[in-house]
């Protein structure tokens, strides 16, 4: 993990779109602070250089949570 995340800065200034995948059980619990400190500083970056930087989450395991108002 320390080696990914000491190569990310500079994956990242090669990319014009950043897919994240997260789990949708645990939404907010599966951020990951480094990744996001990194992503943030990727659109800065990038936003100035004029390059649009697209920042994409997908949700896994939908099939996995009950819908909301839906009887189990």
């Amino acid at each position: 993990m320390a080696a990914f995340a000491k190569a990310l800065p500079s994956l990242l200034m090669r990319a014009s779109v950043f897919l994240e995948v997260r789990d949708l059980r645990l939404p907010l619990t599966s951020i990951n602070p480094q990744l996001e400190s990194a992503v943030a500083q990727w659109r800065g970056n990038g936003r100035a250089a004029g390059k649009t930087c697209q920042h994409i989450v997908v949700y896994t395991k939908r099939d996995l949570v009950p819908s909301w108002g839906e009887e189990v």
